[in-house]
């Protein structure tokens, strides 16, 4: 019987063995076979090789591919089947560096060399699908310098050029610089892409994202009409962080307070523009831009006053100032409402919608140091709804 076990075992692990030997030789001769018919083949059978090669023989393709299109690519020039072995040996590389830094380094000088070779549609799109991977150090500089020359240098009446700046976008947006956003957010407010707006906008916002002081550095070089446009992007995105989107508007109303002198004639675009980045800041509760928003509360009370803004302005300024509860703010009301107090004395009294959005403000921020000017109301020809306001203010200030 025991005998009969041991014959047995010894079958199984002999017909194992066999097969392990079996597959390791058939494999070898795929292998073998793939690497043949690159050697000997043409150009189709090259392309062929590459595309039906395995995991053994896989890597070992690809590189002779990629050799093989770079150096036929300076000897002949490129054409259509040498287009189609570059695209197949490119996308033949992994999704994913290799652990070796040299290798990437050589496989990224690579596709730099390829990219450059051709003008072929297919093999930019296929490099560009794989630049990422292989792309840090000095590598990722050229990378990104390859894409940001392309995309400046390219004409949108080229055929090619439709097909190649959406992959592009999508490259720069993971790897881009300072370059790539400056150049993204030319297109952008020039409209210079216009068939692949929501693809630049994707690209302008995630590059944005990635670096404040890169953003920060294209608010305070532009004008205001391309700050306007561009702003409206922002506010108005969903994939943007608040806390980002704050701090853009902070910057946004700094820039547009403190430098009227070289701001627009068309003073409406400019007002506009600071409402809007006062709202976010408003509906953001963003605190931290508190002393910017009183300053430019202070500002706004005197375009008021100039009647370079209106009534409907001017109310929405109070009431987005308001949103920030902070003593910077709450002291910019009050002396606000004082200097109205004044006006009044001198029967020259303030529009009662004005006045009545002031003082609700004042009231809904509870705080004492308005008591004064508050109280003060109630003496002066002010309309009846205006002095009930100012009683109903009091009664909801903190002590």
């Amino acid at each position: 019987m025991m005998e009969k076990v041991r014959n047995s075992i010894f079958k199984f692990f002999l017909c194992t063995t066999i097969f392990a030997f079996s597959s390791n030789f058939l494999s070898a001769q795929n292998q073998s076979a793939n690497i043949r018919k690159f050697i000997k083949g043409n150009i189709s059978d090259k392309t062929e090789a590459v595309k039906s090669a395995g995991t053994e023989d896989g890597e070992s393709l690809c590189e002779m591919g990629l050799n093989f299109v770079i150096e036929s690519f300076t000897s002949l020039g490129e054409d259509a089947e040498l287009n189609e072995l570059a695209v197949a040996s490119v996308l033949a590389l992994p999704r994913a560096p290799y652990t070796d830094d040299k290798k990437n380094e050589q496989v990224a000088d690579k596709l730099f060399l390829i990219f450059n070779s051709s003008s072929d549609e297919s093999v930019k799109i296929a490099v560009l699908s794989r630049l990422e991977y292989y792309s840090y150090g000095d590598n990722l500089t050229k990378a990104v310098g390859l894409i940001n020359s392309f995309l400046k240098n390219a004409s949108p009446l080229d055929k090619n050029f439709k097909s190649i700046i959406e992959p592009a976008l999508v490259t720069l947006s993971k790897i881009g610089n300072f370059e790539s956003l400056a150049i993204i957010f030319d297109a952008y407010v020039e409209n210079r892409w216009a068939d692949f707006t929501p693809q630049v906008e994707n690209a302008l916002l995630i590059l944005s994202s990635n670096s404040i002081e890169n953003t920060l550095k294209i608010i305070y070089g532009s004008n205001i009409s391309n700050i306007s446009k561009y702003f409206e992007l922002v506010k108005n995105s969903d994939k943007i962080l608040k806390n980002f989107q704050s701090e853009i508007a902070e910057n946004v109303l700094f820039k547009v307070s403190n430098n009227t002198e070289n701001l627009p004639e068309d003073f409406d675009s400019v007002e506009n523009l600071r409402i809007s980045a006062l709202q976010v800041i408003a509906e953001n509760k963003w605190a931290r831009a508190s002393a910017s928003v009183a300053a430019n509360f202070k500002l706004a009370k005197q375009n008021y006053d100039q009647k370079k803004l209106s009534e409907s302005q001017f109310i929405a300024v109070i009431k987005y100032t308001a949103a920030l509860s902070s003593s910077e703010v709450v002291q910019a009301l009050s002396d606000c409402l004082a200097d109205f107090n004044r006006s009044t004395e001198k029967n020259s009294v303030p529009a009662e919608p004005v006045m009545l959005a002031l003082i609700s403000s004042l009231g809904e921020l509870g705080d004492k140091t308005a008591f004064d000017n508050l109280l003060y109301v109630s003496y002066l020809n002010y309309p009846t709804d205006v002095v009930e306001a100012s009683k109903k203010a009091l009664a909801l200030l903190k002590w």
